[in-house]
């Protein structure tokens, strides 16, 4: 189950970076809030530290 979640927030994660480099600059530093790309890369690392210290059959309750 765990492989399951971590593949599909992958999945999720890339559809969202494809979408939003479809314009015609693939990156504007001027937008683009380093502090917050640090903290959201850390959100992610720390839910998938959770995801492998918990047992898989909590996990699949918790996400029903």
């Amino acid at each position: 189950m765990k492989r399951i979640v971590c593949i599909a927030i992958s999945i999720l994660t890339l559809i969202n970076l494809m979408t939003g480099c479809t314009g015609d600059t693939v990156f504007d530093a001027d937008k683009v809030d380093m502090e917050l790309v640090k903290r959201n890369t850390e959100f992610c690392f720390d839910i998938f530290s959770r995801l492998n210290e918990e047992d898989p059959d909590k996990t699949f309750l918790f996400l029903l």
